[in-house]
């Protein structure tokens, strides 16, 4: 699987430029794009007729006379034997500037880093230390500490900074399921955000239970799913109160 889960897709651009193309070819075009963002940056996909139609559910001979009619008119290309596209190559060699620029930095930074713990704790050791390199090497320790501290995220979800490493994880969490665990600050939040469920409890342990039959990736991403089945919950919920006064409006008090 790529490592390219997603990429910028400017809808305008998009709309302008399939302009011309019947509904076919635009079905097409959007899957060479898709195969080729998920091509983890190469310079483009095998210009392999058959595996390429097979993408494409179509006949090698349909495919062929799709990719003419979009070669023809500039949407792919051919480069170095392999099937591209002009915009693909532009946002391809930003990614990979982006990278090269965020790795020496990251290079950068932690070579500043480890010089700023290293040189007050050899002038420590070697009993030349000041009252400046004590401070240093103080709020070097400090910064490391801030660090540790820090939510981190696990599978959607974030643990307490204030979490003990030793605590149970049920102790932790608010809701504590197999897949769905809400520390309580989120719980709080569900519950007044989505106050037209009446247990809220219940519905997170039948959503849990739900989760337990899906795939690994689904799971990971549990969080928003989840917040996006509670809102319709509360919306239908809502919906079925408005209906429920309108009825008892219009029939009158018993």
């Amino acid at each position: 699987m790529s490592k390219n889960h997603w990429h910028k897709r400017y809808h305008g651009d998009a709309l302008n430029g399939c302009m011309g193309l019947t509904l076919e070819q635009r079905g097409a075009y959007n899957t060479i794009l898709d195969l080729l963002y998920d091509s983890d940056w190469a310079i483009g996909i095998p210009d392999n007729d058959r595996w390429i139609a097979g993408h494409m559910n179509v006949s090698v001979r349909k495919w062929e006379a799709i990719k003419s009619a979009l070669i023809g008119a500039g949407k792919i290309d051919l480069v170095d034997g392999k099937i591209s596209n002009s915009r693909y190559r532009k946002e391809r060699e930003n990614a990979l500037k982006k990278s090269r620029v965020c790795s020496e930095n990251g290079a950068s930074g932690g070579r500043k880093s480890a010089e700023t713990r290293r040189k007050p704790a050899e002038n420590c050791e070697t009993g030349e230390a000041n009252a400046s390199d004590l401070l240093l090497y103080a709020r070097a320790i400090e910064l490391e500490a801030r660090e540790d501290k820090k939510e981190k995220p696990v599978l959607g979800r974030t643990v307490d900074a204030g979490a003990k490493d030793d605590e149970p994880e049920q102790v932790r969490y608010a809701f504590f399921g197999k897949t769905v665990r809400l520390v309580q600050k989120d719980l709080d939040a569900w519950r007044k955000r989505y106050s037209a469920i009446p247990d809220i409890m219940a519905e997170l342990g039948s959503l849990d239970d739900w989760f337990q039959r899906q795939p690994e990736a689904k799971r990971k991403n549990w969080f928003h799913t989840v917040s996006g089945s509670l809102n319709r919950k509360h919306q239908a919920n809502l919906q079925a109160q408005d209906d429920s006064q309108e009825e008892w409006s219009f029939q009158g008090p018993c």
